[in-house]
Parts: C-alpha cells; sequence; structure tokens
C-alpha cells in the first residue's frame, strides 16, 4: 500500500488563499495512482516495479487469395497487457491493397483499358499482356468485327480469386478505347472511300462548283461558344427584375 494516499491513488492537497480555503484532489505522485508502492529495496531488477516490460514478438500475417481491400485479420489476445485488465486486447492487421498500373478491382473482377489503332478497330486485332500470375494470355478479335470506342469485352474467369472458395474466380472486363489518325493521305482516303459505304452529304441550295465552302476549326467553334454564352448571361441580365424606388 501507498504510505502517501494509503492505496486510494489519489490525494488531498489544500491550500489557504487570505480568508478562502481551496482544496483539490489530484492524482497521487508517489504511486503514479495506483494506490500501491513497491519498496525499492523490493522492487523486480527487469521491471523496476511497474508489473509489465517490452518485449519484441514475431507474429507471422497470411494473406489468403481473394482477400478484399481494408480486410482485416485479427490476433485474439495479442495486444499489449494493462496491469488490472483481465481480458488482453487483440492484435488486428488491415489490408491495403496497392493501386495497379494495368489491372482496377471491383470485387472479384478485374477491370482493364486497352487502346487500339483505327486499322485494329476496324479490321480486328490480336494482343497480349501479362496476368497478375504472370501468364501472358493473347486477346483476339475476328476480322470482318468492327471494334467501336467504348465497347466491352468480358473474358470469363480470368479476374480475381472468390475468398476461400478457391475454385471460382471473377471476370476480366476488357475496355477499348480507338485512337484516331490527325490526318489521312490523299491515297489512303481514296482507299476508304472504296472501302466504306458512301458518306451522307448534305446539299445546299448554291452550286456545288460555285458555292462558297467554309471549314470550321476547333478554335473557331471554342471562340463562338465563348460568344453565345456571353450573350446568354447579357439577356439574363436584361431580364431580371429592377428593384428600386417607382416614380410618382
Amino acid at each position: 500500500m501507498c504510505p502517501v494516499c494509503r492505496g486510494s491513488g489519489s490525494r488531498v492537497i489544500v491550500r489557504q488563499m487570505g480568508m478562502m480555503v481551496q482544496q483539490m484532489q489530484m492524482v497521487c505522485d508517489a504511486c503514479q495512482g495506483s494506490g500501491e508502492h513497491i519498496d525499492p529495496r523490493n522492487r523486480c531488477s527487469r521491471c523496476s516495479g511497474n508489473k509489465t516490460v517490452e518485449v519484441d514478438a514475431a507474429v507471422q500475417v497470411i494473406v489468403e487469395r481473394g482477400m478484399a481491400h481494408r480486410q482485416r485479420i485479427t490476433f485474439p489476445r495479442m495486444a499489449d497487457e494493462e496491469v488490472g485488465v483481465e481480458r488482453t486486447g487483440d492484435f488486428v492487421v488491415a489490408l491495403q491493397q496497392v493501386k495497379h498500373d494495368t489491372f482496377t478491382r471491383d470485387d472479384c473482377d478485374l477491370h482493364m483499358r486497352h487502346h487500339l489503332s483505327l486499322a485494329e478497330a476496324l479490321c480486328g486485332f490480336q494482343f497480349k499482356f501479362t496476368h497478375l500470375d504472370g501468364r501472358e494470355l493473347v486477346v483476339r478479335q475476328a476480322r470482318g468485327t468492327i471494334t467501336k470506342p467504348g465497347d466491352v469485352k468480358c473474358v470469363i474467369g480470368e479476374g480475381m480469386p472468390v475468398h476461400r472458395q478457391p475454385s471460382k474466380f471473377g471476370n476480366l472486363v476488357i475496355e477499348f478505347e480507338v485512337t484516331y489518325p490527325d490526318r489521312i493521305e490523299s491515297e489512303q482516303l481514296q482507299l476508304l472511300r472504296e472501302a466504306l459505304p458512301p458518306p451522307k452529304s448534305v446539299r445546299g441550295t448554291a452550286d456545288e462548283e460555285t458555292g462558297e465552302v467554309c471549314y470550321v476549326t476547333r478554335e473557331d467553334l471554342s471562340i463562338l461558344e465563348e460568344e453565345i454564352k456571353k450573350d446568354e448571361e447579357a439577356e439574363e441580365d436584361n431580364e431580371s427584375p429592377q428593384h428600386g424606388c417607382a416614380a410618382q
């Protein structure tokens, strides 16, 4: 028992301030609030009377196939022990999934994007990629099948393994993007005209030979959009009600 606080863990300090008496209760500094005091001659040489010691313990964490992001692995009664607490806490490990350069995960499905040239999108394609487990997979599109921007191809069973169900896997979803050339030469353009259906031309009232042809660039469209926006804002300002004093 602590001789200062007599086992209560706290002590009362009385201070007299003039005609007033101030009484304060504070933690006993002799026993640090424990209510016990061990004579220095009888203290343990290892813990110095604190009753606990710090030790290094190796914990083997096994991440099972298919575990999810932020999923927890709990080791019961592996946390720090405290004096006076009957049950030791648990040691919890929260998994953090690292971002991958090619794949993104959606539960058990994997998603990836692949860029195609215009020729591949029109004439079919074949490409190879390395999966997460090191296997090289080949994706083919038959000739005559056109791939449009945003098309999706699903490869069954090539996603993530289902946790604790080793025979089940998610799917691999491939989204395609088509890269168009900046310019086509006249010889290639003629070949495309012969191979593709004829374009739908808009006929005006002017004669094709004497009519004026207008070319619009992206910069012109941007300027036009800004002018239209300014005109709309000006119209809104004119239509808004004006608050003021009415003339008599």
